[in-house]
């Protein structure tokens, strides 16, 4: 099968193809608003999940802040993507950005009055989440459309890199702000980076939608709509198996709230030992960025997650039993550039596979599916480190990922797949959401 990305497009050097993209006035809109939002969010989570620990001494209890924060993506997730299919997508961010603010805000004001109940912050956590919610599939459909297919790799992978950037920043600021200002300030400056994020989006011109698109949803009900967007997922092999295939990652996701426990335990270390940890994450995320889809377009998308799978569970493996600071930096960084080329690449050809028409909605499902298995995966994890610690937890992870890897191995529709091949058929995935469209229609 002959490649459809264009000769003189794939011949472009990765600097070209970058300038190309950091030029397209809208893609930069929308990137704006998210980087404003990020940095935002990193104030916000420094001071909450260390605060939480930090009190409580408690793995079990930093693991059910993951929970909360990912079971409104879990049921509500699927019905956001039919709204993102059917709504302005433009409309939905600027909406749900305000309501995330005002949100903060209640949060800062109980905290200036030194008033912070667990449950209240746990409520407001999971209504922050279900903004979020909302967000996602609206910021996932718009991309394709902003940036064209044949430099989605490319956008992706410089987004990603551009994001930890930020985050590398915007951690050490958190840090330093936190300590001279308090967590009250943090979270006050994360309300305000939601209204500036609003701002930011609010002159957005989008293209205007396909009649394929438009007939998706008005022509239907909002339920038969939705039913659709379960059977283009399922009619859809490959997407099918990266649902997968996140379902097993996320299995690992357990090892994100006990790692302060890691660090406590194995490194005999504190606060500054995480940020050097989360430092050495960002700069593998970045590198894995910069080079995930030059990478992908030599080898393949499928080899690509087999690769980052295998980096990721053996060096997570290294750091599971690993009682140096430096060593552990070093396969910190190499175990988030593999996840960084397994992300991209799932990522990528999730938005390549879906029909423009059903995006929201197939992203909604495939969203709530994968990560089903965080909120007991965490409750679990969090348990079993609290009883046999966070090394033996972590060098189950290591084990996990590489069983992943396997499992992609047996995947012939994974292991072949290549992005620059998906763009070739199109009119494959466009029947197979006809065949929807008709059987719902009775």
């Amino acid at each position: 099968m002959q490649r459809s990305m264009s000769d003189s497009t794939a011949r472009l050097s990765t600097f070209a193809r970058y300038k190309h993209i950091l030029r397209n006035r809208s893609l930069m809109m929308l990137w704006g608003g998210s980087i404003v939002s990020l940095l935002g969010d990193i104030f916000f989570n420094l001071a909450i999940i260390w605060a939480i620990y930090s009190h409580s001494q408690s793995m079990l209890q930093a693991s059910l802040v993951q929970v909360v924060w990912h079971t409104s993506r879990i049921f509500i997730g699927f019905i956001a993507g039919a709204i993102a299919d059917r709504y302005n997508q433009k409309t939905i961010l600027l909406v749900t950005n305000i309501i995330s603010a005002v949100l903060v805000a209640l949060l800062a004001v109980m905290m200036w009055n030194k008033e912070m109940p667990l449950l209240f912050t746990l409520a407001i956590l999971f209504l922050l989440n279900t903004m979020f919610t909302f967000m996602s599939p609206a910021h996932y459909s718009i991309m394709p459309v902003v940036v064209g297919k044949e430099h989605l790799a490319d956008a992706t992978g410089l987004f990603t890199t551009i994001s930890k950037v930020v985050y590398i920043a915007g951690t050490s600021a958190a840090g330093i702000f936190i300590a001279y200002f308090g967590a009250q300030w943090a979270v006050t400056v994360n309300a305000f980076s939601f209204i500036i994020a609003a701002l930011i989006i609010l002159p957005l011109r989008l293209p205007p939608k396909t009649e394929e698109a438009i007939a998706s949803t008005t022509k239907t009900t909002f339920w038969k709509g939705l039913k659709d967007g379960w059977r283009v997922v399922f009619d859809i092999p490959e997407l099918k198996t990266i649902i997968w295939i996140g379902i097993l990652i996320n299995v690992g996701a357990y090892m994100g709230p006990i790692l302060p426990g890691l660090i406590d335990q194995q490194l005999h270390g504190g606060v500054g030992t995480l940020g050097l940890i989360q430092t050495a994450a960002i700069v593998g995320t970045m590198i894995g960025g910069i080079f995930a889809a030059s990478i992908e377009r030599t080898f393949g998308a499928g080899r690509l997650m087999i690769a980052g799978l295998t980096l990721v569970g053996c060096s997570i493996i290294v750091i599971a039993l690993s009682k140096s600071t430096s060593l552990t930096l070093v396969f910190f960084a190499i175990r988030m550039l593999g996840m960084t080329l397994v992300n991209i690449s799932t990522g990528t050809a999730m938005q390549l596979l879906i029909p423009e028409q059903f995006r929201g909605r197939a992203w909604g499902v495939s969203s709530s599916l994968g990560i089903i298995a965080i909120p007991i995966s965490s409750v679990i994890g969090g348990y079993a480190a609290d009883l046999y610690g966070a090394s033996a937890l972590f060098l189950f992870g290591g084990f996990w990922f590489i069983c992943c890897a396997l499992f992609v191995c047996t995947r012939r529709e994974i292991r072949a797949l290549r992005l620059g091949e998906i763009t070739e058929r199109p009119l494959a995935a466009k029947g197979a959401a006809s065949q929807v469209s008709a059987s719902s229609g009775g």
